[in-house]
């Protein structure tokens, strides 16, 4: 029997976290670490584009963001809370995603899709 969840339809195996699991999308978050050449290279740029289009197509929900992390040697990190996880499902393995706490809010994170609103899903 289906289950309602987030205003979609979906079947029992549509539960499923990016990586198999029943319920644990519902609390992990997902680190992109990328290299100062890969970044170089167009991947994060590549990432957020990417992350934006399935963000749109599935309608801009409130409460699935991406949020960014620059270093002083060129390395970037990109964060997906759940909500977003579920959207990047077939993004996160390609891209080495892995899990991760959520990022503390300590200034350096930004919010580079999603909602305004949605920089309070970050760790304070």
């Amino acid at each position: 029997m289906p289950t309602a969840y987030s205003g979609m339809l979906m079947t029992a195996d549509a539960t499923r976290g990016p990586y198999g699991e029943h319920d644990r999308e519902s609390s992990s978050w997902f680190v992109i670490a990328l290299s100062q050449e890969q970044v170089h290279a167009g991947h994060l740029a590549r990432i957020i584009e990417t992350f934006t289009e399935l963000f749109l197509a599935a309608g801009s929900p409130r409460g699935a963001a991406m949020f960014g992390s620059s270093h002083d040697d060129g390395r970037s990190d990109l964060y997906l809370n759940p909500r977003a996880a579920v959207l990047a499902k077939d993004l996160m393995p390609a891209n080495g995603a892995r899990r991760c706490a959520p990022p503390l809010d300590e200034g350096g994170v930004e919010l580079l899709v999603g909602h305004e609103g949605d920089r309070r899903l970050l760790s304070s």
